[in-house]
């Protein structure tokens, strides 16, 4: 039992790195994500506050703090989005971001 009991140990424990490594890699794609979209939505004047805004986008809609965007606008930001996350957003696949000041 004792074997058995190292054996499973040693599996957890390769588990557990391979988990660790899958969320470093997740983490830094989320903050270059973020960078990426807070500056090309400043640059392009959909927002003023980097730190107060909400976002939606997914394959049929753009909207930049619940206000729809033009096709074109959706197109680049889900271009940007696939990009940086290395992920498709379709069908269902939707992505929101909600940023605020507030301390509550």
């Amino acid at each position: 039992e004792q074997k058995i009991w190292e054996k499973e140990q040693k599996k957890w424990e390769k588990d557990q790195q391979k988990w660790q490594a899958e969320q470093q890699v997740w983490e830094v794609k989320s903050k270059a994500l973020d960078a990426a979209l807070k500056k090309e939505l400043l640059k392009d004047g959909l927002i003023t506050d980097p730190n107060d805004f909400s976002l939606e986008l997914n394959d049929q809609v753009f909207k930049v703090n619940k206000k729809k965007q033009s096709e074109a606008l959706r197109k680049k930001y889900l271009e940007l989005y696939e990009s940086i996350s290395g992920q498709k957003l379709q069908g269902k696949g939707s992505f929101q971001y909600n940023y605020s000041n507030d301390e509550n």
